[in-house]
């Protein structure tokens, strides 16, 4: 099924978003998408608040990433194309919290700006914007959420609200309110997608000593990925907890065309596997030109060896399933009309033979009162043959190819909107919070912990690389939201203040 709106996502460091106030610090954990949010540390030790601006095109625009805590302002104010500045609040009954703390009203489908200010510390993590029928969506990223009619499950999934328990972190919510959840071998996910990208996102537990493996099918094509948790797992010795926005797949080397993924559920013990988002680069330029955006009609389903079946939508403006219909009210017709025809001939044929009959009658008669020969007629009926015609189901192929399974390590800054690039300020660093934790390189650069061996295309947990240590220096006022490996590390002595008093 066709999507009812289309967004697409932004990361905190795309080229046209602009930070003010003063040094934003740059958080570089894997718990951010794209592995880095922005943070007004300056603004926690009282040193007035943080700002952002920036310009886009479409008709609604939210942000996502941690609150503030307890003690600092739980709020801040807008303002739309220069319009009336209005305060806004987070609405998050237990900051800090990782939630989507700002949603703007539906807006016109055109270029617009917008300055958010007065913030105490809040963190931007990504940036969630509603297109318009004719939004340039070149250079971006469409983002699927987990109860888009565009993904079709198949199996026991269930659709969960339940927040996520991150451990040392912030708690909070998954993007968009839920995520879909099984914990069921054989239960799988289709998508089918116009694009040169996709990515797979979810709520993955550290907490849990357990595993889970799944097979991607792009085009045909299988990869087998495992997510093994153990006791010396450094994320689970760490404490980790549920960490939001984890990379369960991504390939992005496709080509512009339309692709099918289809993920499947192969082992799973002592673990849920939560699909929160998908994401992937489109090929076409806007929501108007999307592939069949208003043919998509109905669903087909393709059957797995031992699993069920899944439920797969067709890219044409004809799905297999009417087609499928088609051809077997043709075949019924056909069927149903060998009976119809052998019965008219049969009362033809009888007509015709009781016609012949009382004809010889009357000629036996005359000829009987001439003294003629009896004649016994000898009648033959024939039925009409039944044929019937079977016309084959319509068969849906999946194109060949060649998944690449390579992650990218930097965030996309390309945008569909006018973008004025701006180089980030020197990044101050939020120190003293939280006790030691371990974060692999791969990790800051926003990858998945999970190294892929492209031979086998079968993925594995990889703690023989190196970690490294980041140290806090204790100040109740910074959140634990912001660990911080900032550019230039500086001590920024807390200072407890009002609200007000700014």
């Amino acid at each position: 099924m066709a999507s009812k709106q289309l967004r697409v996502i932004l990361d905190d460091n795309a080229g046209n978003i602009v930070y003010g106030g003063g040094q934003w610090t740059l958080s570089t954990l894997v718990q951010w998408y794209q592995g880095t949010s922005n943070y007004p540390a300056f603004a926690q030790v009282g040193d007035g608040f943080g700002s952002m601006s920036m310009s886009f095109q479409g008709t609604s625009i939210a942000f996502i990433g941690n609150t503030p805590p307890q003690g600092l302002s739980q709020s801040g104010t807008v303002s739309i194309d220069g319009g009336a500045v209005t305060a806004f609040s987070y609405g998050s009954t237990k900051p800090p919290a990782y939630i989507q703390w700002y949603q703007s009203p539906t807006l016109s489908d055109a270029n617009h700006t917008i300055t958010v200010d007065r913030l105490d510390g809040t963190a931007l993590d990504m940036v969630l914007i509603t297109v318009g029928p004719n939004t340039p969506l070149a250079g971006n990223k469409v983002f699927i959420d987990n109860n888009d009619p565009a993904l079709q499950y198949s199996g026991s999934w269930a659709e969960s609200t339940d927040g996520f328990n991150a451990g040392s972190l912030p708690d909070g919510v998954p993007i968009g309110g839920s995520t879909q959840r099984t914990t069921t071998v054989g239960d799988a996910m289709t998508f089918q997608f116009t694009g040169t990208s996709v990515s797979v996102y979810g709520i993955f537990s550290w907490a849990n000593i357990g595993s889970i493996s799944v097979t991607y099918t792009l085009d045909g094509v299988d990869a087998a990925q495992s997510y093994p948790v153990t006791s010396s797992s450094p994320q689970h010795v760490s404490g980790d907890g549920e960490a939001s926005n984890f990379l369960f797949y991504s390939n992005d080397n496709l080509s512009s065309s339309a692709h099918t993924l289809i993920l499947k559920i192969t082992d799973i013990e002592n673990q849920i596997f939560a699909l929160d988002y998908v994401v992937y680069s489109p090929s076409f330029s806007s929501f108007a030109t999307m592939p069949n955006l208003t043919s998509v009609s109905t669903t087909t389903t393709s059957t797995f060896p031992n699993s069920g079946s899944v439920t797969t939508p067709t890219f044409s403006g004809i799905t297999t399933t009417t087609t499928q219909a088609s051809s077997s009210q043709t075949a019924n017709m056909n069927t149903k009309s060998s009976p119809i025809g052998a019965i008219i001939g049969g009362v033809v044929g009888g007509l015709v033979v009781l016609v012949f009959g009382v004809f010889i009658f009357f000629c036996v008669r005359r000829r009987q009162s001439k003294g003629g020969v009896h004649l016994h007629p000898s009648v033959e009926q024939r039925q009409v043959p039944n044929t019937e015609t079977t016309l084959p189901p319509q068969m849906t192929a999946f194109s060949p190819g060649r998944p690449s399974f390579g992650h990218s390590a930097t965030s996309t800054d390309a945008t569909p909107f006018p973008a004025t690039t701006t180089s980030m300020p020197g990044f101050a660093s939020i120190s003293d919070l939280k006790r030691d934790r371990f974060e692999n390189d791969n990790l800051r650069q926003g990858m998945s912990p999970f190294s892929i061996d492209t031979r086998s295309h079968t993925t594995s947990l990889d703690n023989s690389q190196p970690t490294d240590a980041l140290e806090y220096m204790g100040s109740d006022s910074v959140p634990p939201a912001y660990d911080a490996i900032s550019t230039n590390r500086s001590s920024l002595s807390p200072v407890r203040r009002a609200t007000g008093d700014r």
